[in-house]
């Protein structure tokens, strides 16, 4: 579960993915494919004034 502020994202774990790796450089990185909930989205999303 993803929550930011008591919100719950709806996150699907079985097509998300988090990795973290190190670059040449050494600074860490992290590659994320997030799948959520399209509906959840819209709710949270409607009274935002983005487009």
């Amino acid at each position: 579960m993803f929550k930011i502020d008591g919100t719950n994202f709806k996150i699907d774990r079985r097509k998300s993915r988090v990795k973290l790796r190190v670059a040449k450089d050494g600074s860490a990185k992290i590659d994320a494919d997030i799948y959520g909930d399209k509906i959840q989205y819209d709710a949270i999303t409607e009274d935002e004034d983005s487009p």
